[in-house]
């Protein structure tokens, strides 16, 4: 028997995945990435909710216990993956929040060429025929171009000196340089108002986001003086706080996990900012959700109460609302001779998961069960809340969808690794 539930280390864009199956390396960007392992190289791409995932060479020859086993990409080359919806939802949830808007540089004024072209062919064919109102409007049309081209020009240079302004004011602020003389700047004060508001801006996102793990009453007291010196209003600072905390909030559940330190920061951050629980209140609540998760994951294994008749010498570890999903092909299509197969999940079973020291159950209208020592890979997609099973004998993987999915993959691992320990039940 083999097994262990996939695990990932990250280091900047590469991922390495090790399972007993083998070891994977993958690279790439947020709905890109290329990768290779046990099964050979592929590609998958996508996001919210539709994937594509191609091989990009043949399968390596597997073990032979692993020959009967097909995962969710070893059928075929090219397949484009589709949510159906029947997966459960994300654990992690933003608040709609009417904030206001990141400040913008103004567009520069497009009616100038055509004023130019306008103003041209009325002047030329007014000089043709001598007329003096069509020369007039001409001359009228050409000026007001040439004074959008100047507009235009100031817009172009102040949207310059004010990135510059930006840049510098980051580098100070990250080489521990002198910040006030950026902010006190002679070019800052020359610049219109409007972008003066963006370099306000800007900067104190840039300060908020450098200290939100080192916020203490002294840090906020600079914060707020800062926010005082540059005269920002409390709805303009409101909308800092909350877009910097949502920002390192993605950040931190990229990899749907949340760390002790992780969700300190956070809390720190809502609290001596003065954050409204109602601009933050579902990301609070999916805080509170991956905190318990977190515990779940690092607590030891302990017998809980259950319904349902257990073995001799059998002890239930978990049990959790759950789905058993079947992978679907539910249309193909041929694309310049490439095959596609367009997949997705449907619902086979619903009821209720339990995972004991001998075994896992579906209980639905009947009983499913899965002995351990037949678990020969488990790996968890948690961003889909999936727990994926390789059982020996089995050509698919037994799929589950729960809120739970990392809880009870690392329960799982917990509970196999006491079962090779013990070397029986």
């Amino acid at each position: 028997m083999a097994f262990y539930l996939r695990k990932s280390f990250r280091a900047g864009p590469i991922r390495i995945n090790l399972s007993k199956s083998g070891l994977g390396v993958s690279a790439g960007v947020k709905g890109l990435r290329v990768g290779t392992g046990p099964k050979g190289s592929y590609l998958h791409a996508g996001r919210k909710g539709v994937y594509f995932r191609k091989s990009l060479a043949g399968n390596q020859s597997r073990t032979a216990s692993y020959n009967s086993v097909d995962t969710l990409s070893t059928n075929y080359s090219d397949e484009i993956f589709i949510d159906t919806g029947v997966t459960y939802p994300s654990n992690i949830r933003k608040t709609e929040v009417d904030i206001e808007p990141v400040p913008q540089f103004p567009p520069a004024h497009k009616a100038q060429t055509y004023l130019y072209i306008l103003g041209f062919f009325i002047l030329f064919f007014a000089l043709q025929g001598s007329s003096l109102p069509f020369t007039i409007i001409g001359g009228i049309l050409s000026l007001a171009a040439i004074f959008l081209s100047i507009e235009n020009f100031k817009l172009r240079k102040g949207e310059r000196v004010t990135l510059e302004l930006i840049a510098e004011f980051k580098n100070s602020l990250n080489n521990s340089g002198n910040v006030s003389s950026v902010v006190n700047s002679k070019r800052l004060y020359k610049l219109n108002p409007q972008f003066v508001r963006i370099f306000n801006y800007q900067i104190m996102l840039a300060v908020v986001r450098k200290y939100i793990d080192k916020l203490d009453i002294n840090t906020k007291n600079r914060i707020l003086k800062l926010k005082d010196y540059i005269q920002m209003s409390d709805e303009t600072f409101r909308s800092v706080k909350v877009r910097t905390f949502k920002q390192v909030f993605d950040e931190y559940m990229e990899d749907h996990l949340l760390e002790e330190d992780e969700e300190r920061i956070l809390s720190n951050f809502a609290t001596n900012l003065d954050l409204s629980d109602s601009d933050i209140q579902e990301e609070l609540r999916s805080i509170e959700i991956m905190s318990q998760i977190r515990k779940e994951m690092n607590s030891e294994l302990s017998p809980i109460p259950t319904d349902i008749k257990l073995q001799k010498s059998e002890d239930c570890f978990y049990s959790a609302e759950a789905r058993i999903l079947k992978k679907k092909i539910l249309k193909t299509q041929t694309i310049q001779g490439t095959k596609l197969k367009h997949v997705g999940y449907i619902i086979e079973k619903e009821g209720t998961v339990y995972l004991t020291n001998k075994r896992i159950l579906m209980v639905s209208e009947g009983t499913s069960t899965i002995k351990l020592e037949k678990v020969f890979d488990v790996t968890a997609i948690p961003e889909a809340n999936i727990v994926e099973l390789v059982v020996d004998g089995r050509k698919t993987p037994i799929i589950f969808t729960l809120h739970g999915a990392m809880a009870l993959a690392t329960k799982i691992e917990k509970t196999i690794e006491a079962f090779i320990t013990r070397g029986c039940p």
